[in-house]
């Protein structure tokens, strides 16, 4: 994912980070055409330090 970097968190330390999805560059794929397209549909975002430990998810829908 574009604009996303690692961010050190103490143990029972919070933090806010926020970064922008824009659809048309973040969330495209190339279909049976091989053209690149945005599917309207439900995309899954998960929070984790390695991926065999998600910490959090989230659900962005794009109609």
């Amino acid at each position: 994912m574009r604009g996303v970097a690692k961010r050190r968190v103490a143990a029972g330390e919070r933090v806010t980070v926020s970064f922008p999805v824009v659809a048309a560059r973040d969330l495209t794929l190339v279909d049976e055409r091989l053209r690149t397209v945005v599917e309207p549909g439900t995309f899954d975002l998960t929070i984790a330090s390695a991926s065999d430990r998600p910490h959090q998810r989230i659900s962005l829908t794009v109609s």
